[in-house]
């Protein structure tokens, strides 16, 4: 691929989302991934992605006419090494295409570092329900992976970019 904006490179980023409970919590202070992300990624992902679903959980987030609705039974979302590594397998090939794996989000963003990546990949996100508008009670394709990163039974996140 080649850069498509002046001293930017485009990364592939994928997020896995587990709507599944888990018996490990890592704390954001110490990741203890071994995947060659920074912990300096992992904060910006994951912070990016707690301070959306707190806008959701709180009805602040917006959506096409006014804001969404207020979430009820919403957890925080914590990081997973487990689902890093899948994500960073997936990223590795350059493959911009679904693997099927339940909870998968793939966006390709122009940036000049993982970090800037993973920032403009959570802005096309959040974007979406202004962009589309969302009904909370529908699943809608143009959504997709909006309605993965929000998903209530979203417990743990792990997300891997890489220079293609």
């Amino acid at each position: 691929m080649t850069s498509l904006h002046c001293g930017n490179k485009i990364w592939v980023f994928i997020i896995f989302v587990n709507c599944l409970l888990m018996v490990e919590n890592v704390s954001a202070a110490t990741f203890g991934c071994s995947t060659g992300q920074t912990d300096d990624y992992r904060n910006v992902a994951l912070q990016m992605n707690r301070q959306y679903r707190q806008l959701v959980a709180q009805g602040k987030a917006p959506n096409k006419c006014g804001q969404l609705p207020s979430a009820k039974n919403y957890y925080e979302i914590n990081w997973d090494c487990g689902l890093e590594a899948s994500a960073k397998a997936a990223a590795d090939t350059c493959a911009f295409s679904y693997s099927g794996t339940p909870g998968e989000i793939l966006f390709i963003a122009s940036a000049s570092s993982p970090s800037v990546a993973v920032k403009n990949g959570y802005m096309t996100l959040v974007n979406t329900p202004p962009t589309n508008g969302a009904d909370p009670d529908t699943y809608s394709n143009a959504n997709n992976d909006w309605n993965r990163m929000v998903n209530y039974r979203a417990l743990y996140v792990g997300c891997a970019s890489k220079l293609c």
